[in-house]
């Protein structure tokens, strides 16, 4: 249709291009058996990329490998078989050029970017007759334009049931058939060059899915014609792509009245809130993100610098100054040598709100490093105190860039130092150096303090310290260092080794005399235990130092009818430093307890706590949490009793990330990597140390994770091997065994059913999380009447999962034969796990993934029901939601299923 009578201008290699080109394009479609997919070398590279695989290999997941690949396999279909080409026919030669593989690399390209067709450049003939990127072209224009009903029958479309469709992935083919049945497609006016496009939708939706892909194509021809008008040398002027697309052509027939309605921004509406209160409690934030910027920076050309073969390459140290100018104006800079920035990253992605560099196509996820910069909106944070921000940037073999901002809402300015000379100098706190643009890679941002927007005066020292946590990278301030490096985290932060202190005669009289104790000569003392985490941890990303602070002595906790108890705390004077409370309880008289403190600061012992006596986690040098001692003091171990104090410092880098919130000042989460890799460290520290019975819990990060850990995570873990050694199951007499342990013995710690949303689990318990894990996905066995767990089983690999990743882990087990009869074991108002072999459980598992696919609440809903304490209660709640499903999906659902559940009514 385009070309119309310039077709007679066709070479005989450029006809012979297009017309393979055309007829084999879209052979990369054909899939004849799926599974053979996985082993295709495309494969691997898609589901490294593809959030929606999880190991099953559904039609979505391949119909979507096949349309992103399709013409990289191709290849296998021109040259792997003989399906398409025998072998004499491989090789055609028109003139000097193999039409068999230029065919072969034009129908590769059309769906590649349209800018990589410029490859096709080396193949321009020197005589001017052959032109490939032309062919190439008209490939790619032929194959976007083919909208129309041509190619979509009505018959096929009733057919294939898309008028009613019952799932999301029929929903959206219903969609595109809808829109190919009613287009009429383009017809073409050569003399004005323009395409006339028509289609007749019955639907608004429709309309819009119309007018939304004509924009693409008509995207698609403005890049092609921009290609054509720059190398396209011998078809310029005997040929004209078309000018524009009239959509006038588009009639709905008066159905209703078509427009662009929707939600729109108001651009700075937007900015003050991303700016304000709204995500950022404290202002002040903007440090924390110019310093994760230049850690992340700094990080990750590191391990790009490595990668090269430059393994002691190290990145300068970040420095931060501040300095008032000649005018008064306060500024603050930050220096970082990190990975700096061409154009296109300013342009892409500094100054794109929510886009952020290392969650993009750009950034190489495939060298190991993570950064702690993830929403693309912490540059802002400087607006809620700057009214101007200056940037130097430089990357390797780029040329250095100046990039202003004079206000959150205005325009910004770039000036490059290959064109623009005449440049103010760089803000400076050193009026002698001038600079006007970087010579050394990496980047320079220097903010101008608004003091109209400050509700507090700050100093930036105090202000940078708060945030730094043991970095990867030297911070200065000033040219000097401040905070901590990672390299002291590798010795104790506390003390070198356990110390045994005496306390002197003022406070050991005075707890002798608090307690009226008489016969004792000894003094009380205190004993401080360095523990070096990180020999406990399988992998270096994570890194940890503990410390315990204990006291000692032989006295009676119970005398007569008193009740003595020393506490070892934060003090309630000076949080930055430990004291001991000492109580004194007569429980037979009311009103009799007594309390006194002991401050501990003047011990030279302690003097290495001060400002450390907080439990702390950070990321990449960034600290990250509130501080967690008092929940992990309490639920830790016995370690942690009353005259013990435990003060953990966790280092976590690269992939093991926390999940944050946009300010970061919120409860954070973990991914269920971290959470087995860091509590799999402290259960070797508890197992090795024979601790386990003395022990209430493994937790080194808890209470943090919010949403369901899936099966994939748990079947893709690389800690099982470690975690199946463990003695994390509790047995006859209070022993505790690993799994290999467990054969034809009964399991006492297996968790309720409260408890199998491992969200709800690990905020109580984390070795029962690891307990539930274990044992659905590696044993078989039954529970016993009194819900106790049975291991018949053992196995080295996990079980296969189908059905049930459905549900939470352990949601089914097989029951013993004296209760087979029963949905739902309880026991002492505690609940267990449904019987797999019930009726209802059968049903359950059958259905699973069409209840999950259409009926997602109601499903949720059926599993959450048997965390109800009360049986009436649950038997009501869930007959009356098979009910609701049986009017939304008749026959989905028996009576005889129905009436099953009937044994969860009390005494049933």
């Amino acid at each position: 249709m385009l070309l119309g009578n310039s077709i007679d201008n066709l070479s005989a290699s450029e006809l012979a291009v297009i017309l393979l080109s055309a007829y084999w394009h879209d052979l990369g479609m054909v899939c004849n058996d799926i599974e053979e997919i996985k082993n295709e070398e495309w494969f691997d590279e898609y589901i490294d990329k593809s959030y929606k695989y999880d190991g099953n290999l559904t039609p979505n997941i391949v119909s979507e490998y096949i349309r992103l690949n399709h013409h990289k396999r191709l290849e296998k279909y021109l040259y792997d078989t003989s399906n398409i080409l025998n072998e004499s026919e491989k090789d055609l030669f028109i003139n000097e050029y193999d039409v068999i593989d230029m065919a072969y690399k034009v129908s590769m390209s059309h769906n590649e970017n349209t800018k990589d067709l410029e490859k096709f450049k080396e193949y321009q003939s020197n005589h001017n007759q052959d032109d490939f990127i032309f062919c190439a072209i008209l490939l790619r224009l032929a194959d976007v334009m083919d909208f129309d009903n041509d190619r979509t029958a009505n018959s096929s479309y009733k057919f294939l049931g898309l008028e009613n469709p019952i799932n999301s992935e029929n929903q959206f083919s219903q969609k595109e058939w809808k829109k190919h049945l009613d287009s009429l497609g383009f017809s073409y006016n050569y003399e004005n060059k323009i395409l006339y496009f028509k289609a007749i939708p019955k639907d608004p939706d429709t309309e819009f899915y119309i007018r939304e892909f004509v924009k693409i194509i008509e995207n698609e021809l403005n890049k092609c014609t921009q290609l054509f008008n720059s190398h396209c040398h011998k078809w310029r002027d005997v040929f004209k792509l078309p000018y524009e697309i009239d959509i006038s052509g588009i009639n709905s027939k008066s159905r209703y009245k078509f427009g662009d309605y929707k939600f729109s921004f108001d651009n700075n509406q937007v900015l003050d809130l991303l700016t304000g209160n709204n995500i950022y409690s404290d202002p002040m934030i903007f440090v924390r993100e110019l310093l994760q910027n230049s850690i992340d920076a700094s990080l990750y050309r590191e391990t790009l610098e490595k990668e090269k073969g430059k393994s002691d390459f190290k990145c300068e140290a970040i420095n931060v100054t501040d300095w008032h100018d000649k005018d008064g104006n306060y500024w603050i800079r930050f220096d970082d040598y990190g990975l700096g920035m061409d154009e296109y990253v300013l342009l892409n992605y500094f100054t794109k709100i929510g886009k952020s560099f290392y969650e993009s196509k750009d950034f190489n996820n495939e060298v190991g490093f993570k950064a702690i910069s993830r929403f693309g909106i912490g540059i802002l944070s400087c607006f809620m105190v700057a009214n101007k921000i200056e940037v130097s940037t430089k990357k390797e073999n780029s040329e250095a860039i100046r990039f202003s901002i004079k206000s959150l809402y205005s325009y910004f300015i770039t000036q490059l130092e290959s064109i623009h000379r005449n440049v103010s100098p760089f803000p400076s706190s050193d009026d002698s150096k001038i600079e006007k643009y970087r010579k050394e890679i990496g980047t320079s941002i220097a903010i101008q303090i608004d003091f109209n927007k400050l509700n507090r005066w700050f100093e930036i020292k105090k202000e940078l310290l708060r945030h730094i946590y043991y970095s990867p990278v030297e911070i200065q301030y000033k040219n000097e260092k401040i905070g901590t490096t990672i390299d002291e985290l590798e010795k104790n932060p506390w003390i070198d080794e356990e110390t045994i202190i005496e306390l002197n005669e003022k406070d050991d009289s005075k707890i002798k005399s608090f307690f009226t104790i008489t016969n004792m000569n000894e003094r009380f003392k205190l004993r401080i235990k360095p523990i070096k985490l990180s020999d406990y941890s399988n992998n270096n990303k994570i890194k940890a130092q503990m410390v315990i602070v204990e006291v000692f002595s032989n006295i009676l906790k119970v005398e007569g009818n008193i009740q003595r108890e020393i506490l070892i705390q934060r003090s309630f004077v000076n949080d930055e430093s430990l004291e001991l409370k000492l109580n004194r309880t007569n429980p037979k008289i009311s009103h009799s307890s007594k309390s006194t403190r002991i401050l501990l600061k003047n011990y030279k012992e302690l003097v290495s706590f001060d400002k450390l006596t907080y439990s702390k986690l950070g990321h990449n040098g960034i600290f990250n949490t509130k501080d967690f001692s008092d929940l992990f003091n309490e639920k830790l171990t016995s370690i942690t009793n009353s005259e013990k104090f435990v003060i953990t410092h966790i280092y976590l880098s690269n992939e093991f990330r926390p999940s944050l919130d946009i300010s970061r000042s919120k409860e954070i989460n973990f991914d269920y990597k971290t959470i087995s890799t860091v509590n799999l460290m402290m259960s070797k520290f508890i197992t090795k140390n024979n601790l386990t019975k003395e022990t209430y819990d493994c937790s080194l990060v808890r209470n943090r994770f919010s949403g369901n850990i899936t099966y994939n995570e748990i079947l893709n873990d690389e800690n099982s091997k470690e975690w199946k050694e463990e003695k994390i199951f509790l047995l006859e007499n209070d022993n505790y065994g690993s799994l290999k342990e467990l054969v034809n013995k009964r399991i006492y710690n297996y968790p309720r059913i409260e408890h199998f949303n491992l969200d709800y689990i690990y905020k109580s318990h984390t070795r029962q999380m690891f307990v539930l894990i274990l044992v659905s996905l590696f044993t078989d066995g039954y529970l016993d009447k009194k819900g106790f767990y049975y291991v018949e089983k053992i196995y080295e690999q996990p079980k296969e999962v189908n059905a049930e990743k459905y549900f939470n882990v352990g949601f089914f087990l097989k029951y013993e034969e004296s209760i087979r009869t029963k949905l739902q074991l309880s026991y002492k108002h505690e609940y267990f796990s449904l019987n797999i072999e019930h009726p209802f459980s059968k049903w359950l598992l059958e259905n699973a993934k069409a209840l999950n696919d259409n009926y997602k609440g109601i499903f949720e809903d059926i599993k959450n029901t048997f965390n109800s304490y009360y049986q009436n209660e649950k038997f009501e709640k869930l007959d009356s939601l098979l009910r609701l499903l049986e009017k939304l999906k008749p026959n989905i659902i028996d009576d005889v299923i129905i009436k099953s559940i009937e044994t969860l009514k009390e005494g049933s």
